[in-house]
Formats: C-alpha cells, structure tokens, sequence
C-alpha cells in the first residue's frame, strides 16, 4: 500500500515538471492592431515585442522633410556684352563709342552732340560747341622715342592719377592755357596710348567736372570692337 502511494506520487510530481518546462519554452503570437505579428518570448521575463514583416506587406517611405529648404535659382546671366561699367552708363541714359581700329570705349552724356570719327579712325570729338569748348579722344601706337608725351612739368599744370572703372589708373595733368582750362589724360594699357584732350572756359569746366571725370574714367578696352558694334546697333544704341 505505501509502495503503491509513493509511486503515484512520483508520478504526480514528473507530471507538474513536464507541464512547467513547456510553460516556460512557449511563444505566444500576439496580432497586433496594424496586421502586424509579434513574438513574445515567456522565458523567466517578458520581453520586447519584435516586428516580424508579413509577406506581401508595401512598406510606406517616411516623408522627406522640407522644412527650412531653399529655393535656389539659376544666376541671370546678362547678354550684353560690354563691361559692366559701361553698361551702367547706358542704363543711366548716356550715349556709347566705339573704336574698332584701337579697341577701345567709352560713354558720355546723352546731351552731348559728338562729330563724325576722324577720317584716320583714331577718335573723335564728343563735345564741341560755339564758345570753342572741346572734349576729344583718340589713340595711337606706342613706336619707342617717336610716341609724343604729355609733359607733366608744365609750369601751373597739376599731375596727379585718376583711377579708371575698369581698375586702372591713368595720369592726369591740369592747368591753364590761353586762358581756358586744359586737362589731358593718357592712359597706356598695353601697346596702345590713349588720350583725353579737354579743353574748355573755366566755367563750363567747373559746371561739367563732374561728368568730365565719369567720362575719362569709363573708358575701357573693347576686346571685340565689332561685336560691340553689332550689339549697341541692334539695341539703336550705336553712334555713328
């Protein structure tokens, strides 16, 4: 008889074993509210839910945020082909020249009436009226001793440098003759002299100086004289 209730008793306790044991290694499958399977381990803690991806499933792209984006546009690029200066110049209303045989430009008041270019092309005169005010320019080559240069020793005369638009400097030497105010200024850039002749009374002198001065100072290289032409004819800017 107590062999008997022992054994059964030895049964009882091999019975609980085998069922804690399958308790303990189960996985429970959870079906979350999304359609999304989870599995969730049991083993002595509870564990994190790890997302198990069901077949057939389109995963969604996360948006890209644009906040704080900027918008960049392409650099307007101008089509005229001038310098910059010059182009400044005509905007304000002022009138453009151009040299072809020594490459060079220069603007000037739109008031001003300028003569026909000189019969050698060297330049011309952009201001002249009936009180014998002149305002030229021209330019020659530069041929060693035989280049004639401004004397800026001239007893009264003034030299002194002037700093052009396109970040040169030329040189200018003022005073007076036969009564008039004489300014001229050379600028030599290269192979190539020019030259400012300003010979006027003193008071339109003093009454224009300023323009005189934005005059000088616009004159630049023409790289390609002749699509500077071409330009300033298509826009009826050309001045013949």
């Amino acid at each position: 008889m107590k062999y008997s209730l022992l054994m059964c008793l030895l049964l009882l306790l091999a019975s609980c074993a085998n069922q804690q044991v399958h308790h303990d290694s189960s996985t429970v499958n959870i079906q979350s509210d999304t359609g999304q399977i989870y599995l969730t381990s049991t083993v002595g803690e509870t564990a994190t839910p790890s997302p198990v991806s069901t077949v057939g499933e389109t995963a969604t792209p996360s948006p890209i945020s644009t906040v704080g984006a900027i918008a960049t546009s392409s650099p307007t690029i101008s089509s005229s082909p001038l310098p910059l200066a010059i182009q400044n110049a005509m905007s304000n209303g002022w009138k453009v020249y151009v040299n072809v045989r020594y490459h060079y430009i220069i603007a000037f008041p739109n008031d001003w009436a300028p003569e026909r270019e000189s019969d050698s092309g060297d330049g011309r005169v952009i201001y002249t009226d009936k009180l014998a005010n002149d305002v030229r320019i021209y330019a020659y080559y530069v041929v060693d001793d035989l280049t004639p240069q401004v004397n800026t020793e001239r007893i009264g005369f003034h030299t002194s440098h002037i700093a052009l638009n396109n970040g040169s400097t030329a040189v200018m030497v003022i005073g007076e003759e036969d009564g008039k105010t004489l300014c001229e200024v050379t600028w030599i850039p290269n192979d190539i002299v020019y030259h400012f002749y300003i010979k006027t009374s003193k008071k339109f002198f003093e009454n224009n100086k300023q323009k005189l001065i934005d005059v000088i100072k616009s004159i630049d290289i023409a790289t390609d004289a002749e699509e500077f032409v071409r330009y300033l004819k298509s826009q009826n800017k050309y001045v013949d």
